[in-house]
């Protein structure tokens, strides 16, 4: 079996703002909804079962693909 090589690397956004870090912050914490949380996670509870099934599946199949290169 071909090796297949992946090439990861990552990026960084910054913005910078002319004020104190306390009040950026601040400024940002006072629009925070709660609601917004609870929506996040009821959207989490009605996909996690999908996604253990999807990681489980991808599981079984790196393992097949493992066993056949030692094969």
């Amino acid at each position: 079996m071909e090796d297949f090589a992946a090439a990861h690397s990552s990026f960084v956004i910054e913005r910078g703002y002319p004020q104190a870090p306390e009040r950026v912050f601040a400024a940002f914490a006072d629009r925070l909804d709660p609601r917004e949380f609870e929506a996040l996670e009821g959207w989490l509870s009605a996909h996690r079962t999908k996604l253990a099934a999807s990681l489980d599946r991808l599981g079984t199949l790196l393992a097949e693909a493992d066993g056949s290169k030692n094969s």
